[in-house]
């Protein structure tokens, strides 16, 4: 399927969009996609790590919760194949990381200095729950040192988040009704000009 300015692709486990679609198509592109599957209901957010046989990322995938899963499990399993299991490689082109976490392993390690930043130098933040879960997925999957990474521009609230790091894993830890909203304002406090105490 095909629209001036994107092409819809579809994959075994769901469908990815390539090129720019307009705020104005957003509509009917998730249309044209549950017309295609019905199942394909659910927006993916690792759609950098899809890529076109020419080698182009994707702007946006598609699929049911189920298929989005299992899509973002056989991309880590093919990026490990291709760089080995464990590696900075096979992490940065697998469906793992967002922007902050990406901002988090890019000033860590030397190795992927060459890889681009989706927002470019622009230091990111995590501003939730998800984006915390990111960065924590990181840390264990990359055996990072937080006490080591130095961050780019003197992030000060990168400096504050790692200070507060324990305490931020055992809220995520926690799992209950009000994680979600608890971490999202302690990570906003943090995000602030002068910072917050521990929660």
């Amino acid at each position: 399927m095909s629209d001036p300015g994107f092409t819809i692709v579809t994959f075994e486990h769901g469908v990815a969009v390539f090129g720019s679609v307009p705020i104005s198509m957003i509509g009917k592109l998730t249309s044209m996609v549950e017309a295609y599957d019905t199942s394909y209901d659910k927006m993916g957010f690792f759609a950098h790590a899809v890529r076109s046989p020419e080698g182009d990322p994707a702007c946006m995938v598609f699929g049911s919760i189920e298929s989005l899963e299992r899509w973002k499990q056989a991309l880590l399993e093919e990026a490990e194949r291709k760089h080995g299991k464990g590696t900075v490689r096979a992490w940065w082109d697998s469906p793992m990381g967002g922007s902050s976490s990406r901002y988090l392993v890019h000033s860590w390690s030397s190795s992927c200095h060459d890889m681009p930043l989706q927002h470019g130098p622009v230091p990111a933040l995590p501003r939730d729950a998800s984006d915390l879960q990111r960065c924590v997925d990181a840390v264990t999957y990359l055996g990072i040192d937080l006490s080591q990474v130095t961050f780019k521009h003197q992030v000060v609230p990168w400096g504050r988040i790692v200070a507060a790091w324990d305490a931020l894993v055992v809220l995520l830890e926690a799992n209950t009704p009000q994680t979600n909203k608890r971490i999202y304002d302690f990570l906003n406090r943090l995000n602030e000009p002068h910072g917050a105490v521990l929660p």
